[in-house]
């Protein structure tokens, strides 16, 4: 079982470094907002994992007592760091659930209030119960991060599932609300398989983190560049483009903003635009006023001959 644990660990993190590439490839096609919260939690996600297998190794290159007397309270340390991750990763997903669905506008002000909040839950937790030594207090803290994240995953799930329908693929949209259902449930089981609730080896529960994390980063793999596929719509930069950021600063363009404008110099209807950025119509309306007053245009015609040179 011990050496399953560690080779599941291995073949999951090298499947996550392909997942982190295919979404950083598909994030420079095109700059989508939810892309950019879903590779970080992908990466947050696999940063635990490089832990795990960083940890695998050593327990593979040197012996168990020297591991326990040097290395074992390091790795006992390191939980409290990538406890307040999986806290601010459970903040993000939250995020990027909502901007996926266009559930609500101001996400930067959510996003930094609820990160805020959880991270400073977190701390609080952590300076009572520092599970340094792994004692009742300091399971009982990590069971209930976990629990935090479980929370975050499964209403995320629920809220792709509400809200699937406003987007333009709401298959795709569908395939990734099942999947986090049961990743959520999948990772709160693994979680507490080596705890008071149930009793499993450490190995054992290595092992199904381990498989836990190869799921995740295979369907990444498979599934990442369907949903964000529409990303291949956005306009490409002409060589100007430090012409046109420059442009952009003048006018105070907001990054979803230069989004939108470069959709209209291609053509897009709000309907398209909103399809495309997974917002709704009426969203897209306001950002056109707020771009037409910032501009001192008039119409879509007019902010097109503004800016349609500057797209090839």
């Amino acid at each position: 079982m011990k050496e399953l644990a560690h080779f599941l660990q291995f073949l999951s993190f090298s499947i996550g470094l392909l997942a982190i590439y295919i979404g950083y490839h598909s994030l420079k096609s095109g700059s989508n907002k939810a892309l950019k919260k879903y590779l970080w939690f992908i990466i947050g996600v696999n940063i635990i994992v490089f832990v795990h297998v960083l940890e695998a190794f050593f327990k593979i290159i040197i012996s168990d007592e020297t591991y326990n007397n040097s290395l074992r309270v390091v790795f006992l340390r390191s939980m409290i760091p990538l406890a307040l991750l999986r806290l601010y990763m459970a903040a993000l997903f939250i995020v990027f659930c909502r901007e996926l669905v266009g559930y609500y506008k101001n996400s930067m002000f959510f996003q930094i209030t609820l990160g805020l909040v959880i991270v400073f839950i977190g701390l609080i937790i952590y300076i009572f119960f520092a599970p340094v030594n792994m004692s009742r207090s300091g399971e009982i803290t990590l069971w209930t991060i976990h629990l935090i994240l479980f929370i975050s995953i499964a209403s995320g799930a629920f809220l792709l599932f509400r809200n699937s329908k406003k987007t333009s693929n709401p298959r795709i949209v569908n395939y990734f609300a099942f999947f986090f259902l049961f990743y959520a449930v999948a990772y709160l089981f693994s979680r507490t398989i080596n705890t008071w609730i149930l009793s499993a080896s450490e190995h054992q529960q290595m092992a199904s983190l381990g498989l836990l994390a190869l799921l995740f980063n295979s369907f990444n793999v498979v599934a990442l560049r369907k949903l964000f596929r529409s990303d291949h719509n956005y306009p490409s930069v002409a060589n100007n483009e430090e012409a046109l950021i420059a442009l952009f600063t003048k006018y105070g363009i907001t990054s979803r903003e230069q989004e939108i404008i470069g959709l209209i110099c291609k053509g897009k209807t709000n309907k398209e635009i909103a399809d495309i950025l997974f917002i709704s119509p009426v969203t897209v309306r306001d950002h056109n006023s707020n771009i037409f007053r910032k501009t001192n245009v008039r119409n879509r015609t007019q902010l097109a001959g503004l800016f349609q040179s500057y797209y090839q």
